[in-house]
């Protein structure tokens, strides 16, 4: 007969938040296993590799999940998203955070997300000042109100499972001084406000890190053991099955959503929009550009990313481009058009994060929308650049034809005819006298092959209307 116990674990000279755990007699117990090393800092790869193994822990029905942290830390984007992961998750199943050498920086957050956290006896914690990466690999220290916002979120984090939250703060912020007086922590703004019996905990000038003595003395750590499979709450579990979670799809949409391979997508999506805008009927531009959005629009969704409303807002906005081109030439659509597939591109690679807040003061979501909306700017700036000198070479090796350089081109009369090489709407080519050339209609979309007389010439660039 199957018996379902719960049972509350405690541990002698430990206040712990030990998990109630829900188990089965006479049955096998599974346990689910994550684990952060030294060798992968926090980035999305590790977003996917906690929400794809929570998902199948969830559907195995598992009695808990232990956490073991070894990490130096990494992207704080990325440290929110699985703390809120993992926030969500503990609405019915305990996470018990296993600390095993480093929880440091992003680390220390994914720590205070859980529930319960366990210790090695080797175990280390903090140092969690947020830092800007330099272009040429060096860091500076990340602005007052990014540190106030991460302050918070650590303090927040730590209040939430009735742990300290100065020392989470101190974690963050090197200006802290704590001490320990009595059997209690305290903030002081001043040196002279210490007591004789004071025993300090962090002073100003240096960011808190704490090992594991210290850990267990104020309260941050539940429970120490050896190992995972050693920590005494496990113990009692009869039938218990340690389980993990692997697939290659992590690894592949963790490679698409890059900074480096998103910004080569984007790249490659705007170069084939320019390619099939100047040389209409091409192939390849339309399958370069369309293979990038959908490669765009995939790992964006596997981050979870975006919702339908943002490729919807692409759809609408290239239909209405290729409605402009092909059936009601003119001009204030294609802009209406491109305006709404541009948004929908840009509230793409924008972040969504919940309590996102901008005023009296930003929320850590707000500004990592921030920096992501400014990458989002370089990164076009960067794409207009790239595209227009590849565009230009990529032009005369793929075109039927070659189009004269603007020092070939020979003198051309107002009013010489000619027919339409390509479609105009408005850019395109003409042909005239066995020579293509560049050409652009005032306005109206001209076929190709329909006849067309010069009415002026700018540049290497000819102005045509249908004749």
């Amino acid at each position: 007969m199957r018996i379902v116990c719960l049972l509350l674990l405690w541990f002698s000279a430990l206040s712990a938040k030990i998990p109630e755990v829900t188990f089965q007699e006479g049955a096998p117990n599974k346990i689910g296993y994550l684990h952060l090393t030294k060798d992968y800092p926090i980035d999305t790869s590790t977003v996917l590799y906690v929400r794809q193994s929570l998902e199948h822990f969830a559907k195995e029905k598992v009695v808990a999940v232990v956490f073991e942290l070894d990490t130096p830390g990494g992207e704080v984007f990325a440290a929110l998203k699985i703390s809120q992961l993992l926030k969500d998750f503990q609405k019915h199943t305990p996470v018990v955070a296993y600390i095993n050498d480093w929880a440091i920086s992003a680390g220390a957050m994914l720590a205070y997300s859980c529930q319960t956290i366990a210790i090695s006896p080797s175990a280390s914690m903090g140092a969690a000042e947020p830092v800007i990466m330099g272009g040429e690999g060096g860091s500076t220290p990340a602005s007052e109100k990014v540190n106030s916002a991460l302050r918070a979120e650590f303090a927040n984090l730590a209040s939430l499972w009735g742990r300290n939250p100065h020392l989470a703060e101190a974690m963050v912020d090197k200006d802290i001084l704590l001490v320990w007086r009595g059997s209690d922590i305290v903030r002081l703004d001043r040196e002279d406000q210490m007591k004789p019996k004071d025993i300090i905990i962090t002073k100003p000038g240096k960011l808190l890190t704490l090992n594991a003595e210290q850990m267990r003395r104020w309260g941050v750590a539940d429970a120490e053991g050896p190992s995972v499979q050693d920590l005494p709450f496990f113990a009692p579990i009869p039938q218990k099955e340690f389980i993990t979670y692997e697939d290659w799809k992590i690894d592949f949409f963790a490679f698409l959503t890059h900074p480096m391979v998103a910004s080569l997508l984007t790249m490659g999506l705007m170069l084939g929009i320019y390619l099939e805008v100047q040389n209409p009927g091409l192939i390849f531009p339309i399958v370069i550009g369309g293979t990038c959005l959908f490669l765009l629009l995939l790992s964006r969704f596997a981050l979870e990313a975006i919702h339908w409303i943002e490729p919807a807002l692409i759809a609408v906005g290239v239909g209405l481009v290729a409605l402009e081109l092909f059936m009601l030439p003119g001009l204030w659509l294609g802009i209406l058009g491109a305006l709404l597939a541009l948004g929908g591109l840009i509230a793409m690679m924008v972040p969504h994060l919940d309590g996102v807040t901008f005023a009296p003061t930003f929320s850590l979501s707000a500004w990592a929308i921030v920096d992501q909306l400014a990458w989002i700017a370089g990164l076009f700036i960067v794409c207009v650049v790239v595209v227009f000198f590849l565009a230009r070479r990529m032009l005369r090796r793929f075109a039927h034809q070659e189009t004269l350089a603007p020092e070939e081109i020979l003198p051309v009369l107002e009013g010489a005819l000619g027919k339409a090489f390509t479609p105009l709407r408005p850019s395109g080519k003409v042909e005239l006298q066995g020579i293509i050339y560049e050409a652009m209609s005032e306005g109206q979309y001209i076929e190709k092959g329909a006849h067309v007389a010069i009415v002026r010439r700018e540049g290497n660039r000819l102005y045509v209307r249908s004749s």
